[in-house]
């Protein structure tokens, strides 16, 4: 997304990062080293196009220059096992370009963990849609600044930002339910460590009886 300003074509923060690569922290040195020009229109942040892409010739030309490989990013697919379960899930058709690759990217890493099962598919996707949601709002509020002012002078926070949070909320408690952070993990693992255990003594129990 682009706005104009006289002559100049602006991007928004968003935009900025996703060309240049880099975090705020970085976008911040490069506005205080006089890098690049930072505009308001309104309430949103900008920055001058021609900058933008001067920076990141820059950026691109110096990593050929001390051997770094630029590598694209690996696009990360949905398995074929997989797709047909998440194709009967309805809410799955609302799913952006940036859910479908955080659902994939999920449904990998539950195969890789041997975790995966079919009946999670709902799970997985109000997963993909959190993230989706999380990150949609977060960059609004970062565009219209996390802090807003009003008329009277009383400063809070962005509204998008509380409803970021409230997503990631929501991600962070389907990640659990989904075993993909460690202490869910580790949850997994004594469960399967006492069924095991019980298997033992199970047997343990039928060969006395035998005996």
């Amino acid at each position: 997304m682009v706005a104009v300003k006289g002559d100049n074509t602006l991007h928004t923060q968003a935009d900025t990062l996703k060309i240049l690569n880099c975090d705020k922290s970085t976008l911040s040195r490069y506005v205080k080293k006089g890098r690049l020009d930072r505009e308001k229109v309104g309430r949103k942040t900008y920055y001058n196009e021609h900058q933008v892409a001067a920076l990141a010739a820059e950026i691109e030309s110096n990593k050929m220059k001390v051997g770094i490989e630029i590598k694209p990013k690996e696009k990360i697919e949905l398995p074929c096992e997989a797709k047909k379960d998440i194709a009967n899930v309805s809410s799955s058709q609302n799913l952006t370009a940036v859910g479908y690759e955080y659902l994939s990217i999920a449904t990998n890493d539950l195969m890789d963990l041997g975790l995966y099962d079919k009946c999670d598919k709902q799970i997985l996707v109000l997963y993909a849609l959190s993230c989706q949601n999380y990150f949609k709002y977060l960059y609004s509020a970062d565009e219209n600044d996390c802090l807003i002012t009003s008329d009277s002078g009383i400063t809070s926070v962005h509204p998008h930002f509380k409803v970021a949070q409230h997503h990631e909320k929501q991600m962070l408690n389907y990640m659990d339910r989904l075993g993909l952070n460690p202490l869910s993990r580790q949850k997994f693992e004594i469960k399967e460590d006492e069924e095991v255990m019980d298997s033992i003594f199970d047997m343990k129990d039928n060969e006395e009886e035998i005996l």
